[in-house]
Parts: C-alpha cells; sequence; structure tokens
C-alpha cells in the first residue's frame, strides 16, 4: 500500500473516529440535559422554577443570604401575595444579572427584593469560576449568556458545542439531591442550629485593602436598568451582621449606597440592626441566620417594603 493510501485510510478512520465522539457527546449530553430539567428538589431544581415556572408577584433574589433568611410563608402571610425566593448560594451580583435577564424573557414579576452585601463590589475569582452554573441555559438563552459566559472565558462559547460540558459540572448534584433531597418551602430553604459566642473582635468582613470589582459594579447597575426596563418595583435589602460591625465604613458598601441612591432604588439596611448583634441563637453561623432568625428577619422585612410595595 503506497503512502497516499495508508494517509487516506489513516484519515477515514480519524473521521470515524471524530464522529461517534460527536454522536456519544450529543446523546449523552441530551440525555444529561432531561436529567437536569426534571430534578425536582436542590438548588437547580430551584433555579428551573424559578426561570421556568414561577408566576410569583414578588421574587426575592441574592446569594445564600437571600436563600437562608427570607422565609416565603411569613412574607406572603404579611404581604398578601404570591412570593417565591430565588436565592442561589454561593452567587452574587454577575450571576444575579443573568438569572435576572433569562427570567424577564419569560416573566417580569411585580415586585423583587435583592439582598445586598458588604462585600458585592469585592474582587472575588471564585464569582467568575461559579457562572459554569450558567452552562445548562445556554442552548435555550445563548444570546444573553455568551456576554457572561465569556467572563469566565474567551473560549467558553466554543465550548458550549459540546452538549455533555454544558452539563459535566452537574450531573453529581444531581445525583446527591436524588439521594437526599433538600425540601424547601417556595425556594426559602430553612438553617437548624445555632453558632456558639464568636471571639470578640471578630469580623464577618475585614476586606478594605481587598480590591473592587468593575465588572461587578457594572452588572450591579444594569441588574437595576433591567428591572426599571421591564416595570419591576426593586427594592435593596441587607442582612443582620452578627458581630454589629461597621461596614459602612467598607469602600465596596459605600459605593453599593451610592450606586442605590443614585439610581433611586430604596436600600433597607439591617446590617447593625441591634435586634441581631450578638443575639448567636439567631445565627447558624458567622454569615447565616437559623429559622429562628429568619422568621424575626422576614417580619421585619415585610413590614419594611410594605410602603414600596403599595407606590
Amino acid at each position: 500500500m503506497d503512502t497516499q493510501s495508508q494517509f487516506i485510510q489513516f484519515a477515514r478512520k480519524l473521521a470515524i473516529f471524530a464522529l461517534i465522539l460527536v454522536i456519544l457527546d450529543q446523546s449523552i449530553g441530551i440525555g444529561a440535559r432531561e436529567l437536569y430539567f426534571s430534578q425536582k428538589t436542590g438548588r437547580y431544581a430551584r433555579l428551573n422554577h424559578l426561570l421556568y415556572e414561577t408566576e410569583a408577584e414578588l421574587i426575592v433574589m441574592g446569594s445564600s443570604h437571600a436563600l437562608r433568611h427570607y422565609d416565603t410563608e411569613i412574607l406572603e402571610q404579611n404581604l398578601e401575595m404570591d412570593v417565591y425566593n430565588g436565592g442561589i448560594q454561593g452567587q452574587f451580583i454577575l450571576f444575579q444579572e443573568a438569572v435576572l435577564e433569562m427570567l424577564v424573557e419569560r416573566h417580569a414579576p411585580k415586585h423583587m427584593v435583592l439582598n445586598v452585601a458588604p462585600d458585592f463590589f469585592v474582587y472575588q475569582p471564585t464569582t467568575y469560576e461559579r457562572l459554569g452554573e450558567l452552562k445548562p441555559y445556554y442552548y435555550k438563552h445563548q444570546e444573553t449568556l455568551k456576554p457572561f459566559m465569556k467572563l469566565k472565558s474567551v473560549f467558553e462559547p466554543f465550548k458550549m458545542f459540546s452538549k455533555l460540558y454544558q452539563y459535566n459540572s452537574t450531573i453529581a448534584h444531581i445525583f446527591r439531591y436524588l439521594a437526599s433531597p433538600q425540601p424547601d418551602v417556595e425556594g426559602y430553604v430553612k438553617l437548624e442550629g445555632e453558632i456558639p459566642p464568636l471571639p470578640e473582635g471578630t469580623r464577618i468582613y475585614p476586606q478594605e485593602h481587598m480590591d473592587m470589582d468593575s465588572v461587578a459594579i457594572a452588572a450591579f447597575d444594569q441588574f437595576i436598568k433591567t428591572a426599571k426596563e421591564h416595570d419591576i418595583n426593586l427594592i435593596l435589602v441587607a442582612s443582620p451582621v452578627v458581630t454589629g460591625e461597621d461596614v459602612d465604613a467598607l469602600k465596596a458598601y459605600q459605593l453599593l449606597k451610592q450606586q442605590a441612591i443614585f439610581h433611586g432604588i430604596p436600600l433597607l439596611d439591617y446590617s447593625k440592626d441591634p435586634s441581631y448583634t450578638h443575639q448567636y441563637h439567631l445565627f447558624h453561623d458567622g454569615n447565616h441566620l437559623n429559622t429562628e432568625g429568619a422568621k424575626l428577619f422576614s417580619v421585619q422585612v415585610a413590614e419594611g417594603i410594605k410602603p414600596f410595595l403599595q407606590n
């Protein structure tokens, strides 16, 4: 067999092998997609419900502070409207803006509470890494998500050709929640137990010398604009801090408050509320309220936002 024939044979085998890989990738990826969107419990099931099912008049958004601090039953009872808690643990403003852009394609709630934190604008590399959780939604919202995926990596949109890649990081979580369901009440997930007293001088937000993230600041600005464009009545709420530390002194928090004023968005600040300062029986850990604390806080938030809902 001459060299040319050998090359043609090799190329043919290589093409067949590549075709088999593509078929396997697409087939397994489609199966993973079906599994992903059929979930009934856990963080991805809640996100799916938020994006494609809920018709709630008021939606709560934010990171784990939103997820753990806003008891939907109490909010619904006090506000007399349907509420859904769309908090996503470990996800900050970049992710929240992407979710809002997808959400308003289907449903723009009348009201929205965005739980903000003093470190919202602090640069954290994990913020960009965690944008990978948007991958499962790329096939439905490609144009919306492409700019966000590029923030994770300029090559990310090209990787999306692989259907399996879109779901590879979610499969372990899917089986985890199948094995151990995580119950929620309209998105709210409670925390039991309380934290022991923290050593004197402990700080939850010690980031004075950390860099600000201009991309996060721009995302916050766009989040507000998107809400306004869709006539969503947006209210910002800052959760209690167990140490009662002076978060107002933080540059990132000062800027957040300035942005709220500039855009005319109300900000209810409970970060130094004495009802929670050193009240360790209300906290599950240094960052999160427990069930008892969430009940107290939800009543306060409901009363605090009522005047803004009427307007």
